[in-house]
């Protein structure tokens, strides 16, 4: 037990941001002790409550996310959003490789620890550099997705420019290709970008988005009418409901 606190005294203390709040994640830990439960001491954070694992998103990457050009004008509300539903925790082994020259890229990665080289194989154009800590890689992907006028469309999809082997062990974060994707359909009116934008295929992923989103609550409006909702003004209830969805989707005022 004294190691496993030592470990998660060593995961907080590598992670600056977590001093404020250190004291209190060893109090969970304590507790969690005294109750038998068991802790993953190299990664502790699935294992904490839910609301101390939110406030350690909140402070290891907001000020990641606030660092990617196409979110800094997203709110921190947003942010925290993102941090808490979208984005996948990932560790790298030392000498492991994260992406490779010339394939498809697959997530936006965001470092915590750890230092990782990055270079290029052509012979006519040889680069060598590294990303470390509070750093991020394959903001293109990102880039490609909100200016995908379809989201099913994989053409043009972007390639990782570099290969990235990790020359430490790695912590960090990632938004995957799936999640970025996810967190469009399901939260894009909350997002500046799509209020502000007058791009043209911003426009268009919009509006297939809001048909998206428009179809997807007529279907569970219809689900519940056949299964669940055998009285007529409940039904009524249900359809006022979703009429209440949909207007928000697209952005109408009634007033």
């Amino acid at each position: 037990m004294k190691d496993k606190k030592g470990k998660i005294l060593e995961w907080i203390g590598r992670n600056p941001r977590l001093k404020e709040i250190g004291k209190q994640i060893i109090s969970q830990v304590d507790r969690m002790f005294a109750e038998n439960k068991d802790i993953d001491a190299e990664n502790p954070l699935p294992c904490l409550p839910i609301f101390t694992r939110r406030e350690i998103l909140r402070r290891l990457c907001l000020p990641l996310l606030q660092k990617v050009p196409l979110l800094q004008n997203e709110s921190e509300d947003v942010l925290e959003l993102i941090s808490r539903n979208f984005l996948k925790q990932v560790y790298y082994n030392e000498n492991s490789y994260i992406a490779w020259e010339g394939e498809p890229l697959d997530a936006l990665l965001f470092i915590t620890q750890g230092i990782v080289w990055t270079y290029t194989t052509s012979p006519d154009n040889r680069q060598t550099g590294f990303i470390t800590t509070n750093d991020f890689y394959g903001v293109e992907l990102l880039e490609w997705m909100f200016n995908s006028p379809s989201l099913r469309d994989p053409s043009n999809h972007p390639f990782s420019t570099r290969t990235l082997r990790c020359h430490t062990k790695v912590e960090g974060f990632a938004l995957t290709a799936g999640n970025m994707q996810h967190m469009l359909y399901k939260y894009w009116w909350k997002l500046s970008m799509f209020k502000e934008s007058t791009n043209s295929n911003l426009k268009k992923l919009q509006s297939t988005l809001a048909a998206s989103n428009v179809q997807a609550a007529f279907r569970r409006w219809h689900y519940a009418c056949q299964t669940k909702l055998d009285d007529q003004s409940d039904q009524k209830k249900a359809k006022k409901a979703v009429g209440a969805l949909v207007r928000t989707v697209l952005c109408i005022d009634t007033t």
